[in-house]
């Protein structure tokens, strides 16, 4: 059930222009492919139950753990 509710907030965090970065569509509709620093961050991010409605991500707080968890490509000259 934790799994799922996770992934539940990830979507809204997919539409987010910030995402444009980590994911891109696929070929085929309605498919995303993702880079794995944004499923860490939706393990990792706090879930929070504003007014005691769905499950989200804090948009702010979820991509500064996306950010930390983006492997870096190497020192830059």
């Amino acid at each position: 059930m934790a799994i799922m509710e996770r992934m539940q907030a990830l979507i809204p965090m997919l539409k987010d222009k910030r995402a444009k970065g980590w994911s891109f569509n696929g070929v085929e509709p309605g498919c995303t492919i993702t880079q794995e620093a944004l499923f860490r961050a939706a393990a990792l991010a706090p879930l929070h139950c504003p007014n005691g409605k769905k499950l989200k991500f804090q948009r702010k707080e979820f991509f500064r753990i996306v950010l930390e968890e983006t492997e870096s490509i190497g020192p830059v000259a």
